[in-house]
């Protein structure tokens, strides 16, 4: 390769390119597997797709787990097969099952910065807005960016949902094939996390009727092949799980539909500004702020193009926040599709300031448009994008709950049978039993209330002071509220613990 005729504009975008890739690697891929797998949705999310990839079985409930006795899985299996994939090509590891929800992160980034150069024209704006999304504590959190659990995958379906169907309405000659895309990327988020794929649709018609696109969808007949498309792939999964496990419509209406949003799941009570104060107060500072200034200076602009998709774009962000508020179970990481839509908003806004400034004398020379484009983004994001950083860097479990699977890690290999001792329902060890076991280990899992014997091997995060009553022990290893401990002799009869 000659590189002395490359171009001094290619330099400057390889370069570019080059520089913008190492920004995403820091928050959403550094020490993606230094903590151990989060309690409930992630490790129940792993135990399905360790029963895929390892015995070819798809959990319509984890009757295999008697320790989770009978746990409901209503959620569809996409994602989850993805998962299962890299399980079997990675290892049965934390690693393997976050790695490709952080491709779907990166998926999103580029294609907010796709659609801004296609759509918008303004692709600056698209990595303005890859980079605010990069800067927002509340996306890359965990349950979110940072965890195996399928809230990024549905904000990048729902994304994707939403920008083709815009472009459905906006461009006539190409219109049925944005509206394959547009169907195809709905049903995937109907697969990702059921009824939470579908909460855009409301804003979607909202849109159509103040734009007064309603005859323009009804007399196309791509809108009712597509329509049919929807209907028969999802009815027909959810026939067939009802035929496999009957009771499977009742259990997706008690955990994901009515029950979830007429009735309090699990005690997850809130007020009806709970999204809106977590956004202002932390999850998606400072840009929260900066937000109102983007939709001022954009409809001060002179481009109907941005003036269009604000209005889409803030009529889906309304839509989608007043049925998650309006919820009787609210849980923090709901408002994950709000977080691509609002950081392309506010890129839009930065974008509109850049310019301003860019468009001054002094920056007609294009190495002075580079520079102050540095500095720039510098002043913009350098102090959100340590704060992710700080988060993700530092990062440390201390609910004792989550510690067994980092304290399995820690002890010494050559110790590979011993019995995990639980006071309390615990998906996080079920799996990391069921993953050792399928690497040659030959552990199980006992209540407080079992019976043990002499020379057992338990591993506990719990208290043991109620031990004293039925054994002495000698400890091995320890870690934060962990101990491994060998049983020396049995002292007495087991009493109720409880």
């Amino acid at each position: 390769m000659n590189f002395g005729q490359w171009k001094p504009e290619r330099v400057e975008k390889a370069a570019g390119v080059l520089l913008f890739l190492a920004i995403i690697y820091f928050p959403v891929f550094l020490h993606l597997s230094s903590f151990s797998l989060c309690m409930w949705d992630e490790s129940l999310y792993a135990l399905r797709a360790l029963e895929i990839s390892h015995n070819g079985e798809y959990l319509f409930n984890f009757n295999q787990f008697s320790e989770l006795s009978d746990h409901p899985n209503t959620k569809p299996p996409l994602i989850t097969l993805i998962q299962a994939l890299f399980l079997k090509l990675g290892g049965y590891n934390v690693l393997s099952l976050r790695f490709p929800v952080a491709v779907f992160v990166l998926l999103t980034v580029l294609i907010i910065i796709q659609f801004c150069k296609k759509e918008l024209q303004i692709s600056l704006a698209g990595y303005f807005g890859g980079l605010v999304l990069l800067c927002s504590t509340g996306y890359i959190s965990l349950h979110i960016a940072r965890t195996g659990d399928h809230d990024a995958p549905l904000a990048f379906f729902t994304t994707l949902t939403l920008l083709n169907f815009y472009r459905f309405l906006k461009h006539e000659k190409k219109k049925s094939v944005y509206l394959l895309f547009s169907t195809l990327s709905l049903i995937a988020a109907t697969f990702t996390k059921t009824v939470a794929g579908l909460m855009f649709i409301p804003s979607l018609l909202i849109y159509a009727i103040f734009t007064k696109k309603i005859r323009y969808i009804i007399s196309s007949p791509a809108f009712y092949l597509c329509a049919m498309l929807y209907f028969t792939v999802t009815g027909t999964y959810f026939l067939l799980m009802e035929h496999l496990s009957p009771g499977y419509f009742s259990a997706v209406w008690d955990n994901d539909m009515g029950g979830r949003y007429s009735g309090t799941i699990d005690q997850h009570l809130h007020p009806f500004f709970f999204y809106f104060n977590n956004l202002v107060e932390s999850r998606f500072i400072p840009w929260i702020f900066v937000l109102p200034l983007s939709g001022f200076l954009i409809f001060r602009s002179q481009n109907s193009e941005l003036k269009r998709f604000s209005v889409f774009a803030g009529v889906g962000i309304v839509g989608y926040w007043l049925i998650i508020s309006l919820a009787r179970t609210k849980l923090l990481w709901y408002d994950a599709p709000l977080f691509p839509l609002m950081s392309t908003l506010v890129a839009i806004g930065i974008f509109l300031i850049y310019n301003h400034f860019i468009s001054l004398e002094m920056f007609r020379s294009r190495y002075n448009r580079i520079i102050f484009l540095l500095l720039f983004i510098f002043a913009v994001y350098y102090s959100p994008y340590m704060t992710v950083i700080k988060s993700v860097y530092h990062y440390e479990n201390n609910w004792r709950d989550e510690q067994l699977g980092d304290f399995m890690k820690k002890i010494s290999p050559d110790i590979k049978q011993y019995t995990i001792l639980l006071k309390n329902w615990n998906s996080h060890a079920v799996f990391y039993k069921e993953a050792y076991n399928i690497n040659g280990y030959n552990i199980t899992i006992k209540r407080f209330e079992d019976t043990f014997t002499s020379g057992e091997i338990l591993m506990t995060c719990n208290s043991l002071d109620w031990s004293r009553k039925r054994f002495t022990y000698v400890v091995l290893d320890k870690y934060k509220d962990c101990r491994l401990i060998r049983i020396n002799e049995l002292t007495g009869k087991k009493e109720n613990t409880n």
